[in-house]
């Protein structure tokens, strides 16, 4: 026998099998057949000048373009994550034994798998982004194709005023995954954040996470200077804060924000400690080990795209301005739509003030382990007081059509104002129904909730 050791940091193991839902076989004996072919034949001869005039597709790369199309079309039948499937954090040592000429024995506690499935094995490293953007202004990409990344696929940082719009993030053919970590990533961005008509599908984490940093209060040097703190460690080195910012300073276990100042001067010292000098006195309510994060948030628009097939969650929204989901569809193995701010291990900031989730589909969503439901509003550790804002406010949900493989349709925590109204609701047999006993609205420490019921 020979053994192996795999030095990679952490092993996230995944079981892959092809979509259940099948698609009805007619008995046809050529396609022409088919009604639906020819009227498609008829409705596509204007194909080329709507995808020139109306979707500006360059002619140069029309070609691609039809080609990418097409190869979409073919790969409908694509791995995606098994239902059920969960990840195995196996530490700095990965042991194997190889114990013929294609089989291995892993040295993993408790693992679990299925004949035909594929496992997937990852390191816990995000080092190779595809493309990074950082300190810009109003940069746009558009049509580009992502088979491919060794991190996030397009992350941008400390920017304002971004477009992204008919990305189309996919593996190769005959490969599993497309990027290892998030397909988009926004962080401390401000302005408007705009994803149109884009697929993301087959990466190892979210379709796109948008959210501010949270830093944590470690010394009070005087009445008007901080000693801040950047805790997680995909932060360190990061400058988010810049002179005449506004900040908010918040309650790490409630996530509260009791005041606010403004930043008169910022000294990074180190990647993890940085000196932050205020116009003005801080409140005494200022204590150590609570979070600062800026009060600046971006608009969000996500119109027109596909979230399908990845590991994890769909979209992670954070913002106090306004945020607008329309015309998506979601197929993920957990919450296809995600809101949350946290002190205690990411230090992502977020929370929403106006969100409008309008017009789009959840397609059999919450097949894995990823999330309290399909739309999951989040808050902190500990309840708040009674008397303050919550954290989340004013949500509305809409003439949406949710295909339940999961009872559970949204879990909100300290939300003041949500309705809930001309939803669809389906109950799918495409996978095992899971849940059958959890309510389908779950709602902790909210009020103002109208929730319109079939």
């Amino acid at each position: 026998m020979k053994k192996i050791t795999t030095l990679a940091a952490i092993a996230a193991v995944a079981g892959l099998a092809s979509c259940t839902a099948q698609a009805p076989k007619a008995n046809l004996k050529t396609e022409l057949d088919s009604l639906s072919y020819s009227i498609g034949m008829a409705q596509t001869q204007g194909l080329k000048g709507y995808l020139v005039g109306r979707m500006d597709v360059d002619t140069a790369y029309l070609a691609e373009f039809i080609k990418g199309v097409n190869e979409g079309a073919k790969k409908s039948g694509k791995k995606e994550t098994a239902y059920m499937a969960r990840d195995y954090y196996v530490g700095n040592n990965l042991k194997a034994e190889q114990t013929g000429p294609c089989s291995v024995r892993l040295h993993i506690p408790d693992i679990q798998g299925t004949p035909g499935n594929k496992m997937v094995f990852a390191p816990n490293h995000r080092l190779v982004p595809n493309i990074v953007v950082h300190r810009c202004e109003g940069i746009e990409v558009d049509s580009i194709t992502m088979y491919n990344s060794g991190g996030m696929g397009f992350i941008a940082q400390m920017s304002k005023n971004l477009t992204v719009s008919k990305m189309v993030v996919t593996p190769p053919s005959g490969k599993v995954v497309s990027c290892t970590a998030d397909a988009t990533h926004f962080s401390n961005c401000t302005g408007k954040i705009r994803i149109e008509d884009c697929l993301f599908e087959n990466q190892m984490d979210d379709a796109t996470n948008i959210h501010g940093i949270y830093m944590r209060i470690k010394k009070k040097i005087s009445p008007y200077k901080l000693l801040v703190q950047l805790v997680h460690h995909e932060q360190l080195g990061m400058d988010i804060f810049n002179p005449k910012d506004s900040v908010e300073m918040v309650d790490a276990k409630t996530m509260v924000t009791y005041a606010h100042a403004q930043i008169d001067s910022v000294k990074r010292l180190n990647k993890d400690f940085t000196e932050i000098t205020f116009s003005d006195n801080l409140s005494e309510k200022v204590k150590i080990n609570d979070v600062v994060g800026a009060t600046v948030t971006p608009d969000i628009v996500l119109r027109n795209t596909v979230c399908r097939r990845n590991r994890a969650r769909g979209v992670l929204l954070g913002s106090r301005t306004s945020i607008s989901v329309e015309g998506c569809t979601f197929h993920i193995g957990g919450a296809a739509i995600m809101t949350g701010g946290d002190s205690q291990y990411w230090f992502e900031q977020g929370g929403v003030s106006n969100m409008t989730i309008r017009n789009n589909i959840f397609d059999n969503c919450m097949f894995g382990n990823w999330g309290r439901a399909i739309i999951s509003l989040d808050a902190g550790e500990e309840p708040e007081p009674a008397d303050v804002p919550r954290f989340n406010r004013n949500v509305l949900v809409e003439n949406n059509e949710f295909r339940l493989v999961d009872s559970r349709i949204v879990s909100a925590v300290s939300v003041d104002g949500f309705v809930f109204r001309n939803n669809k609701i389906i109950r799918s047999d495409d996978y095992p129904f899971s849940s059958q006993q959890a309510e389908p609205f779950i709602m902790e420490r909210s009020v103002h909730v109208d929730i319109e019921k079939e």
